[in-house]
């Protein structure tokens, strides 16, 4: 099985592909392939994330599926600028674990506890590089409704995306 991405003018085509020839080949035909349709064309992201290429790297590829991305660089700015948004500014929030200033368990802590239900309730999903199981429960005890690892897996992102917004 294998995956490929397409991306076009803001949709994502996903398309589970299994079925080999001799020599480990693909085949690609109807019988074999499922095509996901995901439009996140429109959506906001709040991105908390310290290092720049990490950040320049989940901007292109959101980019890329006409996804609009607010960029923070630490914990305490992403509390911030969802605590002054107008509420339903941003649809999820990729939270980086490891930043200066209010790490990301802190920051989604302190969102939890926000008194707008549109604020206090939206997609937190941790994008790191702390991939052990104790990371995954850490960022779930945090408050974080979903955990991707580092680097990037752009399938992985807009799958896990999808199932929140």
């Amino acid at each position: 099985m294998f995956y490929v991405l397409y991306p076009n003018l803001g949709v994502f085509y996903i398309l589970y592909c299994g079925g080999y020839r001799k020599g480990g080949s693909s085949t690609m035909s109807e019988t074999n392939c499922n095509t996901q349709h995901l439009n996140f064309k429109g959506k906001r992201i709040l991105l908390a994330e310290d290092n720049d290429l990490s950040a320049e790297v989940a901007i292109a590829i959101l980019n890329d599926a006409g996804v609009e991305v607010t960029r923070v660089v630490n914990g305490k700015e992403c509390v911030k600028a969802l605590a002054e948004a107008d509420p339903g500014k941003f649809d999820a929030i990729f939270m980086d674990i490891l930043m200066p200033e209010m790490d990301g368990y802190r920051a989604s802590r302190e969102i939890r506890a926000m008194g707008d239900p549109q604020k206090s309730e939206i997609p937190i999903i941790a994008m790191t590089s702390k991939t052990f199981d104790e990371d995954r429960w850490n960022c779930l005890v945090a408050g974080m409704n979903a955990h991707l690892a580092k680097p990037i897996d752009p399938k992985e992102l807009f799958n896990t995306l999808g199932e929140f917004i």
